[in-house]
């Protein structure tokens, strides 16, 4: 990805993980969101890494915590299957309606 190429830190050249990469394409270059709902979805995440954290920080063996990856793909898929769902629901009302 150029994005993430871009972005790539220049000491250790790593690039930016998920939850970075969200919050980089959906900025503008004056820090504000493109949008509230990317806001929202970066907020989830961030506050979903924080529990993770919170719990690795617990040190209970049998707890299984959540990579950066399942929490942004959790959130970002929930939120396209809630929309895929309205937009069924509607369609299907309009149908009845008429």
């Amino acid at each position: 990805m150029r994005v993430r190429a871009a972005h790539r830190d220049s000491e250790t050249g790593v690039e930016p993980g998920r939850m970075e990469l969200h919050r980089i394409t959906r900025t503008r270059k004056n820090g504000e969101w493109t949008n509230e709902k990317a806001k929202n979805d970066y907020e989830k995440m961030m506050k979903m890494m924080q529990d993770n954290q919170a719990i690795n920080d617990d040190d209970e063996e049998d707890v299984t915590t959540m990579t950066e990856d399942q929490i942004v793909q959790d959130v970002l898929l929930c939120i396209y299957i809630f929309y895929s769902i309205s937009k069924y629901l509607l369609k299907l009302i309009y149908n009845l309606i008429h």
